[in-house]
């Protein structure tokens, strides 16, 4: 099963302007077959904008295991709500 990370700004990083973006960050590694579907859910309903997803990679330690990432742009308002 594949190994899931996100990655999230710090608070203290934060402009503290509420219309300023942030990116979180999935990545997940170490999974085969190559087919992977990374979703991002909000309050338990999928998010369909602001997403930017990269490309499956073959992971160099193992040509048989994959990584992919997803990326969510969102405001710093919905990220502290």
């Amino acid at each position: 099963s594949p190994v899931v990370s996100v990655f999230v700004p710090p608070r203290n990083s934060l402009s503290g302007d509420g219309n300023s973006k942030s990116s979180l960050i999935c990545q997940a590694t170490d999974f085969s077959p190559k087919q992977i579907s990374l979703s991002w859910f909000r309050d338990g309903k999928r998010i369909v904008s602001g997403i930017s997803e990269g490309q499956v990679e073959t992971v160099q330690s193992s040509p048989i295991t994959f990584r992919a990432y997803s990326m969510l742009t969102i405001t710093e308002r919905d990220w502290l709500s």
